[in-house]
């Protein structure tokens, strides 16, 4: 079996990229495109992967050494390609997977890969439809920050400057409101367990608001889970156990479809859908309605306790 073509896609040069993985066909929202064990795992140790390689095939030493070195001179020919094509499995380590180190970075990607415990292998899955002809795209840095700062972070880290969706466009006030949410995101990230906590209502708005502006910004899947979960968490500490029920089956569906049903979190989320208040932050809670039955008419703006926020920032300067 050749794992640089099947069915999905193919490993084929791209045109100022070197080598990408591109969809043959049309691929579904949800759909795993591969799962692969590392060929390498380690803390970024020249010597440790030096060692580790020289059990590898002659093949697979090949195909090691030619991908792309963004740190020749410095880091060296073991761990420059390390450092710039590992995904990273865990907070210590990282691997090398001679598959996913052919694809490349787009700050909206199509895809969203995550490591599998269960499995012992990165998996691949479509975050939204891909039309065939389309390149597959993952993303290599934290997403929530402006166009110059993630372009000087992919330059300085992984050698080349970001030309993907997100940064190419050329309309300034349409690259000032892409700059903004994710600016707004990245507020989000800081402030909202503490608002979970203080401000219940507003924690499910501005989590509301959360999801539309990543949609806005193509950003599907991770802020999808992070986002009902977090909305779930909230309902069950105020005793809201009907809205933490949809919250943890929305966030368990969201988490399907980019990792797939053998996460190793389908589980732990999974238990809560029909009794959220065996949660452990529902110890002690009596059972509310954190929003009055009457407050609103459409059943999604009653579920988050709010009406959808408008699109504020298309009237910036």
């Amino acid at each position: 079996m050749n794992p640089y073509e099947t069915d999905l896609y193919k490993v084929t040069p791209i045109p100022g990229k070197g080598m990408g993985m591109v969809a043959k066909i049309d691929i579904p929202a949800g759909t795993r495109i591969y799962s692969e064990t590392p060929l390498i795992r380690t803390k970024s140790d020249a010597k440790e992967i030096e060692e580790a390689l020289s059990s590898k095939t002659k093949e697979e030493q090949e195909a090691f050494h030619n991908l792309f070195n963004a740190h020749p001179d410095t880091m060296g020919p073991f761990l420059g390609p390390f450092y710039s094509n590992a995904l990273t499995i865990d907070e210590s380590k990282g691997g090398m997977f001679l598959l996913g180190s052919r694809m490349n970075h787009d700050c909206s990607p199509n895809v969203k890969h995550t490591w599998n415990p269960v499995l012992d292998q990165v998996t691949v899955h479509s975050v939204r439809d891909i039309h065939g002809g389309e390149e597959i795209l993952t993303t290599y840095i934290d997403l929530h920050k402006s166009r110059d700062k993630r372009r000087k972070v992919l330059l300085e880290h992984f050698g080349f400057p970001c030309s993907c969706s997100a940064c190419s466009v050329k309309e300034k006030k349409e690259a000032k409101i892409s700059d903004i949410r994710r600016k707004q995101l990245a507020y989000y990230d800081r402030t909202i367990a503490k608002m979970c906590i203080m401000n219940p209502r507003g924690a499910l708005r501005v989590l509301r608001h959360r999801i539309l502006i990543a949609h806005q910004e193509n950003l599907f899947g991770r802020m999808d889970v992070i986002s009902y979960l977090d909305a779930f968490r909230t309902c069950v500490v105020y005793g809201d156990f009907k809205r933490a029920s949809i919250f943890a089956e929305r966030g368990l569906e969201a988490l399907v479809l980019c990792e797939g049903v053998d996460s190793s979190r389908y589980e732990s989320i999974a238990k809560y859908v029909k009794q959220p208040e065996l949660h452990s932050l529902a110890e002690g809670v009596r059972p509310m309605s954190l929003v009055p039955v009457d407050d609103f008419q459409d059943p999604e703006d009653s579920l988050w306790g709010c009406e959808m926020e408008q699109d504020v920032y298309s009237d910036s300067d």
